[in-house]
């Protein structure tokens, strides 16, 4: 069997079949940023994350009921910012909630 899979690398590899060679952007993840990060900012930053979305949730559930059903087409960029304002209200009422973190003080 190990033989058979060489002869098909060996094949696949061949300047009639990949002449160019390969592209493997489609094949290799390049790690994020996020992955050189020391634990603690990690940690506190999937912890931001976590609080975000837990404080979001609710609103982002009432907009996207309010997206379903929309009669007439809006201006999908006045939309986005729009919905990006009414998070940041959300977002701005619990932020005192937070006052704990050295950046924000």
């Amino acid at each position: 069997m190990a033989g058979l899979w060489k002869y098909i690398l060996h094949r696949l590899q061949s300047p009639e079949i990949a002449p160019q060679g390969f592209d493997l952007n489609q094949a290799v993840t390049i790690p994020a940023n996020e992955v050189f990060y020391p634990k603690a900012v990690s940690d506190l930053l999937t912890y931001l994350n976590n609080y975000t979305d837990r404080i979001l949730s609710e609103e982002r559930e009432v907009i996207e009921l309010e997206l379903e059903g929309i009669r007439e087409l809006t201006e999908i960029k006045s939309e986005e910012k729009d919905i990006e304002k009414r998070l940041r209200n959300v977002i701005e009422f619990w932020l005192p909630l937070l006052s704990f973190l050295p950046i924000y003080t």
